[in-house]
């Protein structure tokens, strides 16, 4: 594999409390550092490996997209790994499993870091192509408890949200999302209820447009709330108006169905979108089935739903989600529409979901 651009994943790995016989073994780490990078596009240029005495050995990888090193200290039952690739990250991450799987030890201490690299790799998820934005700086890069979260400015779009590889929102055309998610809101509209959307934009641009509408907001990672205020100078949190919880925005709707809940005169569905495989078909079901009709219970007679339906065309081999989702729709409210509005910052078409409660 040519290696065009400087993107890598480096990961430093220690192992502590290893076995002895296995730390000063040549034969084992001859195996397994060439085992790890079997059947990726990682070859193996050249190798090399040192035995030292009384003990102790020393090992490197010439990769064609990089290396991997090995020094392993018997005596103090330690071992250093070092993985640096210009693979895909799907590939460096099973070099590393495979390794960490092979050495025995108590624990380790791992560091997996973003290497200097010049482009953001986004799918589009409609051709199966990829989609490169040329980066100024990286801002924010987190691994929460529940994605990869990254904040870069880019050339192109500005300060953007990715998350787990997938574009979110940008600074340079967020207005055109914010713009269509919204299109529902009424100047009479005194209280909306906003599911996900933990950039803010979409509850900036409810306020601007109603500066005395209620807006409460459930946002299932703080770290993307964290990210977007500091990063992204988001600072609707702050608002007066804005009634922010952390939590499982399905668990509050499960919660708020009994005779007093508080009824809305909206709600936003604004979780994370991605292409779902067919697999994962019965499990998008299911959730969606349960927050369409939960949300229906908590909206006022009159009110409306906006739901951001994700990719508007997907490759063969996802499943076609807004499809799905208009139709659960159509059993729980009435005047359903859909709108499919191109955002260049995705690469592609995205599908917004409206409904009326009767």
């Amino acid at each position: 594999m040519e290696n065009l651009n400087p993107n890598g994943i480096h990961y430093l790995i220690e192992f502590f409390g290893c076995d002895f016989e296995q730390l000063d073994s040549l034969e084992f780490w001859e195996k397994i550092l060439p085992e790890s990078v079997r059947g990726t596009s990682m070859k193996v240029l050249h190798s090399h490996f040192h035995k030292f005495e009384p003990q102790g050995l020393t090992g490197f990888l010439l990769l064609s997209s990089s290396h991997i090193s090995v020094h392993t200290w018997p005596d103090k039952n330690y071992a250093a790994c070092d993985i640096f690739t210009c693979a895909c990250e799907k590939e460096t991450d099973l070099a590393f499993k495979r390794l960490k799987k092979a050495v025995i030890c108590n624990h380790t201490n791992v560091r997996k870091i973003n290497r200097g690299y010049q482009f953001l790799d986004l799918p589009i998820f409609s051709t199966g192509k990829m989609m490169q934005v040329k980066i100024k700086n990286i801002l924010f890069e987190k691994e929460s408890h529940f994605q990869k979260i990254v904040i870069a400015d880019t050339e192109d779009f500005g300060k953007c949200l990715v998350l787990d590889d997938i574009m979110q929102c940008a600074e340079k055309d967020h207005d055109l999302y914010d713009k269509e998610m919204l299109s529902k809101l009424r100047k009479t509209d005194k209280n909306i209820l906003i599911l996900g959307g933990g950039d803010g934009y979409v509850a900036e641009r409810a306020l601007k447009l109603n500066p005395k509408l209620k807006v409460r907001m459930f946002e299932l990672d703080a770290e993307v709330v964290f990210g977007s205020k500091e990063y992204l100078g988001q600072k609707v949190f702050d608002h007066k108006n804005l009634e922010l919880y952390i939590g499982d925005a399905l668990h509050y709707l499960k919660m708020s169905n009994g005779r007093d809940a508080e009824k809305f005169d909206g709600l936003v569905c604004d979780f994370t979108g991605e292409p779902i495989t067919k697999e994962e078909k019965k499990k998008f079901e299911s959730f969606y089935k349960q927050v369409i009709r939960l949300s229906k219970k908590v909206i006022k007679k009159g009110g409306w739903i906006a739901v951001q339906a994700g990719d508007s065309d997907v490759e063969e081999k996802y499943i076609d989600g807004a499809g799905i989702l208009e139709d659960l729709l159509k059993k729980e409210f009435i005047n359903v529409t859909r709108s499919d509005i191109s955002i260049p910052s995705y690469g592609e078409n995205d599908a917004f979901l409206f409904g009326e409660k009767a």
